[in-house]
């Protein structure tokens, strides 16, 4: 397995696309709502050489029911486009992402902002 491919893998789309998906997708925990807990879940996984995801683990979590749902984002996810070497064989990667949970508690409590 390569760390590092030529190109690396990406999300079907682009970084606009990914951003589109992990808004649309998060579920917010409903624990983490409850007492404001924010920050962002650090997730590595591996690409296979069609795209494939797999070996999703937390590098740093934040707890509170944020670590399990961005595990479940990332497996959730389609397939990506794979990492490519320098002659454009595609190849297996370690990939990583950040998942970043913000709540505005204003919203949740019913106070809306003015």
């Amino acid at each position: 397995m390569f760390m590092y491919g030529v190109i690396m893998p990406n999300f079907p789309g682009g970084e606009d696309s990914l951003k589109s998906y992990l808004e649309k997708n998060l579920v917010y925990p409903e624990f983490a709502k409850e007492v404001n807990h924010q920050g962002t879940v650090y997730v590595t996984f591996i690409v296979d050489t069609i795209g494939n995801l797999s070996d999703v683990k937390v590098v740093k979590g934040i707890g509170a029911g944020c670590d399990e749902e961005a595990i479940r984002l990332v497996k959730a996810m389609p397939n990506w486009i794979p990492a490519t070497d320098i002659k454009g064989k595609r190849i297996r990667v370690q990939s990583n992402l950040a998942v970043r949970f913000k709540y505005d508690m204003k919203w949740y409590k019913g106070v809306v902002p003015k």
